[in-house]
């Protein structure tokens, strides 16, 4: 008992610190126009394109979709000016993201 008692503590641990970890990625994702190319956006979209979609938890998926949808562009906007590899990962991700069934708010 001791053992598998240790076992799920530690189980519970790292998965406390992988949410955290994640939570962590996913608020460095920059909605701001600006941040949109920005270093700490990219390093956050491919990180999470790297995640097996399983360990991310609902509430993280809905974040993470929520901040990306806030990039799509307004008809005003030209797509073309972040770049198509830009593009590329965000929407892959968005893709990944909605492969497992989650209610998302469209804005």
């Amino acid at each position: 008992m001791g053992t598998s008692a240790s076992a799920n503590t530690w189980i519970g641990h790292a998965k406390h610190e992988t949410d955290s970890l994640v939570d962590t990625v996913i608020s460095m994702i920059d909605t701001s126009k600006a941040g949109r190319s920005g270093p700490s956006t990219r390093v956050a979209v491919r990180f999470l394109l790297d995640v097996p979609v399983e360990v991310l938890s609902r509430p993280q998926r809905e974040a993470a979709m929520k901040a990306l949808v806030s990039y799509l562009p307004a008809e005003s906007d030209k797509a073309e000016a972040v770049g198509t590899e830009y593009w590329k990962s965000v929407l892959s991700l968005m893709v990944k993201l909605m492969g497992r069934p989650t209610f998302y708010e469209v804005r």
